[in-house]
């Protein structure tokens, strides 16, 4: 095979060189007295091809793993639907049960019902008791005279008994043992209609508001993790198409080479196609990194453990269902069912529900506060004034004592 392949190649430059001599003769007869111009080199043949490699040396795109122009398996499982799979609604319910956002909404929501219960209880009568023992220490106590001893007190005037206290004294008798029991109702009246009911309302309005946001704070959390899963989903597919535009590129490689080796292209064109596969290959590398990244923030969406495996169980072609509607009534129905707007509504009722307080009287100003900022005129006049007891010259030139 190689020795038909060399005469064939010297048939065909022995062909051209007759050839160019016949035409160079001919035109040498026909015009004898014009000068024939300088013969133009004839052009080298072409080098002929190196020859086929053997069967031994054929290389497939699983055995050459070392060269830089190998396909990579595309990674086309990477959205591959499994049974029992993750998918949207799961990642989403998921991610509204175990948000700590919702969490803390929950706990914003029981305190404003107990403030609810503490105004409620403004309405009820307070009744209040008290009950107290004391013991007194044991002593006798002393005598009492209100006459001097010896007075003689006339008959008649005085009963004989209270003649003998009067002039011998009296005591009066202890008790040692003291019991005291109280009990008070308290009913509000005046601040039925002052305060009370103005609280309540208030605080009513606000258990009303920390519900909607708890609401919101629910609907946030699961379409944030409808959201991640579907930017997870989105990246990894990234992946299989970073991979297949890497094997693209590396076709081109490989075409570029096998070009350059026949002459057909340059070294630029090998080059510009190796930087293209470096690229490829960067851009792959972003798109796993990126997948991985997306991954973690479903995981913490959902607060998922790290060693849970999590597969793709929605599949991406399945066509969604058209919306019905226009944007009119889209506008009219989060106006009136949004759970952020009734919050904000609730909470703006429930600050005009509040009691006001009255207003308290300003104190006067301070002397500072009072006195007018100085002019640049006032300043020079202060600083023209003369102590007293100086003399200064007047407009005429006499001299003043100020």
């Amino acid at each position: 095979m190689r020795t038909v392949i060399a005469r064939s190649g010297f048939a065909v430059a022995m062909g051209f060189s007759v050839a160019t001599a016949a035409t160079a003769h001919a035109q040498g007869t026909s015009a004898p007295g014009r000068p024939l111009p300088a013969a133009a080199p004839v052009p080298s043949p072409a080098p002929a091809p190196p020859p086929p490699p053997g069967p031994a040396a054929a290389a497939t795109p699983a055995t050459a793993t070392n060269d830089e122009a190998a396909p990579i398996e595309v990674p086309s499982d990477l959205v591959q639907v499994h049974e029992g799979g993750l998918t949207a609604e799961q990642a989403g319910t998921r991610a509204a049960m175990t948000s700590w956002n919702a969490k803390a909404s929950e706990e914003s929501l029981r305190s404003a019902e107990a403030k609810v219960d503490a105004a409620w209880a403004g309405f009820l009568p307070r009744l209040t008791g008290r009950g107290e023992y004391e013991r007194l220490s044991e002593f006798t106590p002393p005598s009492i005279a209100l006459l001097p001893p010896g007075t003689v007190i006339p008959p008649g005037i005085f009963p004989p008994a209270v003649a003998d206290a009067l002039t011998k004294g009296f005591s009066f008798p202890l008790v040692f043992n003291n019991w005291t029991l109280q009990g008070t109702i308290t009913v509000p009246v005046s601040d039925y209609f002052l305060t009370i009911d103005q609280r309540y309302t208030a605080a009513t309005r606000s258990e009303e508001a920390a519900r909607w946001n708890l609401i919101s704070a629910r609907a946030s959390a699961l379409s944030d993790g409808k959201i991640e899963y579907y930017t997870w989903l989105r990246n990894r597919g990234a992946v299989i198409v970073a991979a297949q535009a890497l094997n693209d590129q590396k076709t081109h490689l490989r075409d570029s080479r096998n070009q350059f080796a026949v002459g057909n292209a340059s070294k630029a064109d090998v080059l510009r196609s190796e930087t293209a596969v470096a690229s490829a290959e960067l851009a792959l590398e972003q798109a796993t990194n990126l997948s991985d990244l997306t991954e973690k923030q479903l995981r913490v969406a959902m607060h998922l453990p790290e060693e849970q495996q999590m597969l793709p169980g929605e599949d991406l072609q399945v066509p969604l269902a058209s919306f019905q509607g226009n944007l009119k009534q889209m506008t009219a129905e989060a106006l009136s069912a949004r759970a952020e707007i009734k919050s904000a509504d609730a909470n703006a009722e429930a600050a005009e529900k509040q009691p006001r307080r009255p207003a308290t009287r300003r104190s006067a100003p301070s002397p500072t506060e009072s006195s007018p900022t100085p002019t640049r005129a006032t300043s020079r006049r202060r600083k023209t004034r003369t102590p007293r007891g100086t003399r200064a010259r007047s407009s005429a030139g006499r001299p003043t004592t100020s």
